[in-house]
């Protein structure tokens, strides 16, 4: 189910995951957060994609970033697992930033469990991963990407 994006809880986890990367004073931008239960075990994941870049544009500003973070309960704890992940804490010029997102959730085996796939962009190219999560840590099964 897609969810606001306007969720103090999930601003402050992307928070503390750019905090690990010497990312500390941007907006935080929240642009996708999916609940669901990808396994059908009663419990429900959340899937949050955030970014402050514009993938048309081969620079970076500085404290730019894109991320999918995939957050799920494990052992009565909530963990974090990004599923694609970007960080220009200095910026950079014509590096060609990469911005991440959710493309689909889909069961793609058959097995009940769903698959996640994200998609990347960036200056003059693109790509989808997909990532199983039928264990307890997600396992990126399948990747492609295009470009100069």
């Amino acid at each position: 189910m897609v969810q606001s994006t306007d969720q103090e809880t999930y601003r402050d986890a992307v928070r503390t995951v750019l905090h690990t990367h010497e990312i500390a004073t941007v907006e935080i931008r929240i642009t996708q957060i999916l609940r669901l239960d990808l396994e059908g075990d009663g419990v429900e994941e959340v899937i949050v994609s955030s970014s402050n870049l514009d993938s048309l544009s081969p620079n970076a500003p500085r404290g730019g970033y894109s991320l999918v973070a995939l957050r799920r309960v494990i052992a009565d704890t909530v963990a974090t697992f990004l599923l694609g992940e970007d960080y220009y804490s200095d910026g950079c010029t014509f590096c060609g930033p990469v911005v991440h997102r959710v493309a689909a959730v889909l069961d793609l085996t058959g097995d009940n469990v769903m698959e996640i796939i994200t998609a990347f962009k960036h200056y003059e190219g693109e790509g989808k991963n997909i990532f199983s999560v039928a264990g307890s840590i997600p396992e990126k099964v399948l990747g492609w990407s295009c470009g100069v």
